[in-house]
């Protein structure tokens, strides 16, 4: 192998290295299935050049989901002592789970107060421990 593509072979390397660390964050995000992955690789081809860009999107891209950028800068924004729901995608998901949980049929609730009831007359009966109980009704509780 000759100098010229021994060289040509370095330059062809160093460029290929350099485009894979240059989209590392359009990577990772992608890789994430991040909600804003497309926005991540705008700013990454856009301002990806001055670094600054570069490192934005490397943070947004490796910052956990569930959590809002701004949090760091403005902890509390609400100031209730919690956060707006809606704030983040989790949160978002977890307003739905708990919006679900609230819509659970009577009948369902009502069939964990008699399962309790029984419970509670084996209890008295002596038949199950006090333990046994709440462990019993927590999770019946945890499910209405």
């Amino acid at each position: 192998m000759d100098s010229t593509s021994a060289l040509i072979a370095g330059v062809i390397v160093v460029l290929v290295l350099g485009a894979v660390l240059y989209f590392l964050p359009t990577f990772i995000a992608f890789r994430r299935n991040h909600a804003y992955r497309w926005v991540i690789l705008a700013i990454n081809m856009a301002f990806g050049v001055s670094g600054v860009g570069w490192l934005v999107a490397l943070v947004w891209a490796v910052y956990p989901q569930e959590k809002s950028l701004a949090d760091p800068l403005l902890g509390n924004p609400t100031g209730t002592g919690g956060r707006n729901v809606g704030h983040t995608l989790a949160e978002v998901g977890s307003a739905r789970a708990q919006t679900d949980n609230h819509r659970r049929r009577p009948e369902e609730s009502a069939s964990a107060v008699e399962a309790i009831s029984k419970l509670a007359a084996l209890m008295e009966k002596g038949l199950i421990s006090r333990a046994d109980f709440d462990k019993k009704k927590e999770e019946l509780l945890s499910h209405v």
